[in-house]
């Protein structure tokens, strides 16, 4: 188990054409000496963004939770999914269940903090996101032990 807080930097894609028929979620996990580990993820069918958004946050939570990680700090550049995850007001019609699946997820930490940063400083995630929106599987960069901080 990692007894030291992780960051994870999350963002949903969902193309405004066409010309992908997929959606994409991406993560960047961080801890003190840098990116640990940074994954772009299609999600077919493409789906809502805000669906694509909380997918973003249990695809986070559940990849921490393989590492051993039990504290963990969520950047999301969409505040109606936060609001939404934290219960602060109802799902949307169609999230209920993503939205519980994040619940339980989140359970199983010490300690989840669900932080709004701006598209700016979410630039990564974003761009792992979109990523995932024209690629047919999953992409990862593990920081291996040997590499040291990047």
């Amino acid at each position: 188990m990692n007894p030291r807080p992780i960051s994870a930097f999350v963002d949903g894609s969902s193309p405004p054409d066409y010309a992908s028929l997929l959606g994409g979620v991406g993560v960047v996990l961080r801890d003190a000496a840098g990116d640990l580990l940074t994954l772009s993820r299609p999600v077919s069918p493409r789906l809502p963004i805000h669906y694509l958004e909380a997918l973003a946050v249990l695809t986070a939570l559940e990849v921490a939770e393989q590492l051993g990680v039990l504290w963990i700090i969520i950047h999301c550049d969409c505040s109606h999914a936060i609001a939404q995850l934290t219960e602060v007001c109802p799902p949307a019609p169609g999230l209920e269940d993503v939205n519980r699946r994040v619940q339980e997820a989140m359970r199983r930490f010490c300690w989840v903090s669900l932080v709004w940063i701006s598209r700016e400083e979410n630039e990564r995630a974003h761009g792992l996101a979109r990523v995932g929106t024209h690629m047919p599987w999953d992409v990862v960069w593990f920081r291996g032990q040997s590499e040291g901080a990047s």
